[in-house]
């Protein structure tokens, strides 16, 4: 389990879920992922000498204990109360005088600015509670028109997401008569089971029969191969065509999942543009339902607790950003209700930033996914786009309602659907075509297989693709529009410019800066080499990317060049819009700072580097968000008039004509 960040821990705790892997056996690995990742934090590389202490509340977790040990094979004393050694030093603390303990509120949370109440005013929201819902065996079950009034055969849907499943059944005139809703607890298989349990107790006396059988979801293939349907349809198809049966004026569609989230733009029915996120968790229903639980909060109870509340700012970059603000509000004071309500709007920020950017709102606007039976989420986005946010009473099922639309628009009469009558065998196997190294269980149904598991969304059937070495269209495209012409004088000082992070974007742009200044310039991009020294030489248990850095720079400056120029980029320019994004959304869509890692790499690896090596790395701060050409050009000059003796004016001219061939070359691209 990879444990140097909370999302990709709760990524792989899931993935470790669907292979099938015991609660047990995912426990152990976290536990030693957890103790490597303290390792790699704490003592980067050094020795520890002498007694070594172990204290507060993860010390009384043996496994991670034993697991420390081990990794810097020392012992380890655990203290009987160690856990209480912050509050003890507290106490310590506090036989210092002050003045009276009424002193001590000065510092709580009422000092920072709060936002808006929630309110639930600019929102089309359904009743709930007169849908007709039992939840039988951890199934929950709506009935949206009785059984007897069925004629003639039923269409099924079923959407297989990785947190929850659903089905959905209409007759053959696409009426919706009943919805089903489950948790997938990382096994696709059984969780259709139990729902198809639950359908036929319903349908069986009836008579009616099962014309078409249709799956969505990241489980879609699996179910189709194991279960016999008739047709697997892609989460975006599904979901517009849901929506667009609900209303048929619908234009805009916003998607939060359990570890999704997902934006639709629709034309007449047609979807036009979808954007999704499939990384960062802290634009999912997973983020809410964890916060929720430290809050002690339940779910349904979240809408009653924060609307109408305030809640103070809070960041919307990265769960675990987010985790470390809300504790800093808890310890503040501040109570769950406005707790919860920050959460609820850091969500938005981060899905309206992370996954919308600065694509406008339609007219229509309709949320989906079951976060959207939380009326304070809808809420907190209502009041941000100024515009009415529409939910159905089927949002939690669109997906499915939209698989069997399809089956009906297909025309689907019979079906091979081979329901909950199939034998199948499962097998563990760990796919060997890329470093993930995923670990797949393999279903075998009449002499096919199909797998769970791979995070690429790679059918199992098409992995031998996976194997050959390509680059990719838009690669090869971008190298033939952004590199600028060859180099216009010879024999000049050698520059290298690691195309990596957001150099791999912004390289061209330096690359005829530096051309244009009389370099000789070359361009390193990434490799496995360079990968595999970056992670052996890096000093914390930082991301790929940044290991990658590593690998290009540290190798970069050992070789015979001059420079190797790699600046600290903050953020990047505003590009004109392409779009016009309303008024209520245009501070957060020009959000454009890059992530901490990538800014910090250069003077992460000024230190990494030998002494003799770190005046050749050349790293320059530059922000261009809300500055002219001529202010970033000037700042650029000062800053390498010294250090790589420009005459600056020099530098000015061939940063702007630098910028304009890269502007001209992007409106291209």
């Amino acid at each position: 389990i990879a444990t140097r960040c909370a999302v990709f821990a709760k990524s792989d705790i899931i993935h470790a879920q669907a292979a099938g892997y015991s609660p047990s056996g995912i426990a152990a690995g976290l536990c030693k992922g957890m103790a490597r990742s303290i390792v790699a934090s704490t003592t980067q590389g050094r020795e520890l000498d002498g007694s070594l202490v172990f204290v507060d509340g993860v010390a009384k977790n043996r496994a991670i204990v034993s697991a420390l040990s081990d990794l810097i094979e020392q012992e380890i004393e655990v203290p009987e109360n160690g856990v209480f050694w912050n509050a003890m030093g507290a106490a310590i603390l506090a036989r210092r005088p002050f003045s009276d303990l009424l002193s001590l509120s000065e510092h709580s949370g009422t000092k920072r600015h709060s936002r808006p109440a929630l309110s639930a005013a600019d929102m089309d929201y359904p009743d709930f509670s007169q849908d007709r819902t039992e939840i039988i065996d951890d199934v929950e079950v709506t009935s949206y028109d009785s059984p007897e009034s069925l004629k003639g055969h039923i269409y099924l849907g079923i959407d297989v997401g990785s947190t929850s499943t659903k089905a959905v059944v209409t007759d053959t005139g696409g009426r919706v008569l009943l919805g089903v809703y489950t948790k997938t607890r990382g096994n696709p298989v059984k969780a259709v089971t139990e729902i198809l349990a639950r359908i036929h107790a319903i349908y069986s006396k009836t008579g009616a029969g099962i014309a078409g059988v249709a799956t969505t979801g990241s489980g879609r293939e699996l179910v189709k191969s194991v279960f016999g349907a008739d047709m697997a349809i892609n989460e975006i198809t599904a979901h517009a065509k849901g929506a667009t049966f609900i209303d048929p004026d619908v234009d805009t569609i916003i998607e939060i999942g359990g570890q999704d989230s997902k934006f639709t733009r629709l034309r007449n029915g047609a979807v036009t543009l979808a954007t999704m996120n499939y990384v960062c968790a802290a634009g999912t229903g997973s983020f809410i339902e964890e916060q929720a639980m430290r809050l002690d909060v339940a779910l349904d109870e979240i809408p009653a607790l924060t609307l109408g509340k305030t809640a103070p700012f809070t960041s919307d970059r990265c769960t675990v950003y987010m985790e470390r603000d809300l504790n800093t509000l808890l310890a503040e004071g501040w109570d769950k209700a406005g707790t919860m309500a920050a959460v609820l709007f850091s969500v938005r920020d981060n899905y309206l930033s992370k996954v919308v950017g600065k694509t406008p709102f339609g007219q229509c606007v309709y949320f989906q996914g079951a976060t959207a039976r939380n009326k304070a989420l809808v809420a907190a986005f209502a009041s941000e786009l100024g515009t009415r946010v529409k939910v159905s009473r089927f949002c939690h099922l669109t997906g499915a309602l939209g698989c069997a639309l399809a089956l009906r628009d297909a025309g689907l009469s019979a079906s091979d659907f081979a329901g909950t009558d199939i034998t199948y065998s499962v097998e563990m196997e760990i796919c060997e075509l890329c470093a993930n190294n995923c670990d797949l269980s393999v279903y075998t149904v009449n002499g096919r297989k199909t797998a769970w598991g791979m995070k690429c969304g790679r059918d199992y059937n098409e992995t031998a693709k996976g194997k050959q070495k390509t680059v990719s269209d838009l690669e090869v495209a971008f190298r033939q529009i952004m590199r600028p012409e060859a180099e216009k004088e010879a024999g000049g000082p050698v520059a290298v410019i690691p195309q990596v992070v957001y150099m791999a974007e912004y390289g061209p742009l330096f690359e005829s800066f530096l051309m244009n200044l009389g370099f000789r310039v070359k361009m390193i991009p990434g490799s496995d080499k360079a990968m595999a020294e970056g992670s052996r030489r890096i000093q914390a248990d930082f991301c790929a990317p940044i290991a990658m850095v590593h690998g290009v720079v540290l190798n970069a400056l050992q070789s015979d060049c001059d420079y190797v120029f790699f600046p600290t980029i903050i953020n990047a320019p505003h590009e004109s819009d392409q779009f016009t994004s309303p008024k209520p959304l245009s501070e957060k869509s020009e959000d454009r700072y890059f992530c901490y890692y990538s800014a910090y790499a250069p003077t992460i690896l000024a230190s990494a580097a030998p002494s003799g090596q770190r005046s050749r790395l050349i790293s320059p701060k530059i922000s261009f968000f809300r500055r002219s050409t001529q202010e970033v050009a000037e700042r650029l000059a000062d800053d390498l008039k010294d250090i790589m003796q420009l005459d600056p004016d020099h530098a000015k001219e061939a940063f702007i004509n630098a910028w304009k061939d890269f502007e001209t070359r992007r409106q291209f691209w």
